[in-house]
């Protein structure tokens, strides 16, 4: 939609600027650069696209208004490319600045609507978003019927609520055809993806009708159709300055999805899990598109949306069969990967390339991460190891152990089989609940490290708790996209 706006400011700069000032909303979100000054400099830049699932056909009433759309767009001019990439409405992720974890498109209702889902998405994509574009469902309609309507080629064969599409038979459709077209999800085999991919294909044609159109006589009724139903913190000079230097990019558009994901099916809802790897090779992309030099994000998820932990281990310490977040060393958010790092290695006693080759996970190892085990963090590392999990005593590593002897019930004599087989100063024999799902050989070294009490069983007990298999996180197979 801001391609429109701004192809008629470019037009008719004079007539727009008032309108400017109807739609121009600043935001209170983190600001990771200064967006105007990557504008007046030629300098890459990001914009959010956001439509909401309200304002028209059976939404008009809706009071706890989300977003069903989110595209996050960089345009570089240099290199005359933009990418784009459609975030999963239920994709499971961080709300805004928290370390509360619900549906992305949750954060608009939830955090005080634009702000939290920039905020959301800028953690999410480890990259900034420079400008937004909020649209309701009567305004896309509006701007798509003031444009004559679009040309579309469906990608496959459907009817929505009355409108039916033949694929491959290209049609120019109406305002209302277009949000049927890009609103069905329930007969697409891709389920959400399929239908980002839709809405992908709309917005560029919108970009193809902005630049073939040359001259937009009807600006007028354009103005009109969106003054209600748009929200920008673009000002009028800013989109004059985007449409002469910014707009011929928008032509040589890399559309990117987030199409390898986990169903994760679960008593209190549907959640879309992107993994580590899927998430961290489209951010690259868009990062390498705006020449920008990111933090290297990784995400630690609650087990209790039943994520497998890609990080650190994670087991059943209270022997119930349940894994649940008190359990997790470390906090869910997300962090820096060289943060990360300097957790789980003051925890574990290894780092997390050590892990991830463990578990087989090698696709996310970092050539360039550091080894060396700290004997101390700073207090803001350690406020996010979780309460119960109070670092005490050394423990010295015994070198000649492999992850095979996990789960095994040691003796009073050999007190403990940790992942790296560790030994603690404790007279209880017990099963290391720690063995979870790997084969592979424990790191090797000479360190000492620092362990957490939690991970010891109550002395107590009369009687110890043994699995001949010990509880694991719970893998969650891929599947088609359900309702």
């Amino acid at each position: 939609m801001v391609v429109v706006i701004c192809a008629i400011a470019f037009k008719v700069y004079a007539d727009i600027s008032g309108f400017g000032s109807d739609i121009y909303e600043d935001v209170n979100s983190a600001q990771l650069r200064d967006a105007d000054a990557q504008l007046r400099n030629g300098e890459p830049i990001t914009i959010l696209l956001t439509g909401l699932d309200s304002g028209a056909l059976y939404y008009e009433d809706v009071e706890e208004t989300r977003t069903d759309v989110m595209m996050v767009f960089t345009i570089n001019p240099k290199i005359n490319e933009s990418t784009v990439v459609s975030i999963p409405r239920d994709a499971l992720g961080v709300q805004s600045d928290t370390d509360e974890f619900d549906k992305l498109n949750h954060a608009y209702m939830n955090y005080n609507g634009i702000e939290g889902t920039i905020n959301s998405l800028q953690r999410y994509l480890d990259m900034p978003i420079d400008y937004y574009v909020n649209v309701n469902m009567q305004g896309f309609m509006d701007v798509i019927d003031a444009l004559g309507g679009v040309d579309i080629t469906p990608t496959l064969t459907f009817t929505q609520n009355d409108v039916s599409f033949i694929e491959g038979e290209t049609r120019t459709l109406s305002g209302i055809e277009a949000m049927q077209y890009v609103r069905m999800r329930k007969s697409d085999p891709e389920g959400d993806i399929g239908r980002e991919k839709r809405q992908q294909q709309l917005i560029e044609a919108v970009v193809d009708k902005v630049i073939s159109l040359g001259t937009i006589t009807n600006y007028n009724d354009i103005l009109d159709a969106v003054g209600d139903d748009i929200k920008t913190n673009i000002t009028v000079d800013n989109m004059f300055a985007l449409q002469s230097s910014y707009l011929a990019a928008m032509d040589n558009l890399n559309k990117l999805v987030f199409d390898d994901y986990v169903d994760l099916n679960l008593d209190f809802g549907y959640y879309m899990l992107i993994p580590e790897l899927e998430r961290l090779e489209n951010v690259t992309i868009m990062q390498d598109n705006i020449d920008y030099e990111a933090t290297n994000s990784a995400t630690v998820y609650p087990v209790e949306y039943g994520v497998e932990s890609t990080y650190f281990p994670v087991s059943d310490l209270n022997w119930d069969g349940v894994l649940t977040d008190d359990e997790m060393a470390i906090q869910p958010g997300v962090y820096s990967r060289e943060d990360l790092n300097e957790l789980v290695k003051y925890i574990f006693g290894y780092s997390i390339n050590d892990y991830l080759e463990s578990t087989g996970n090698t696709d996310l190892i970092d050539e360039n991460e550091d080894q060396t085990i700290p004997t101390t963090l700073d207090d803001e590392l350690l406020e996010h190891i979780t309460a119960g999990f109070d670092p005490s005593g050394t423990v010295t590593e015994d070198t000649s152990s492999d992850l095979d002897t996990y789960g095994d019930t040691t003796t009073e004599e050999d007190t403990g089989t940790y992942y790296d087989s560790s030994t603690y100063s404790e007279t209880s024999d017990y099963t290391d609940t720690y063995s979870d799902t790997y084969s592979d050989e424990a790191p090797a070294t000479s360190e000492s490290m620092t362990v957490p009490e939690e991970i010891v069983p109550e002395t107590s007990q009369e009687a110890p708790v043994t699995f001949e298999e010990p509880v694991t996180d719970m893998p969650v197979e891929d599947s088609t996209v359900t309702e």
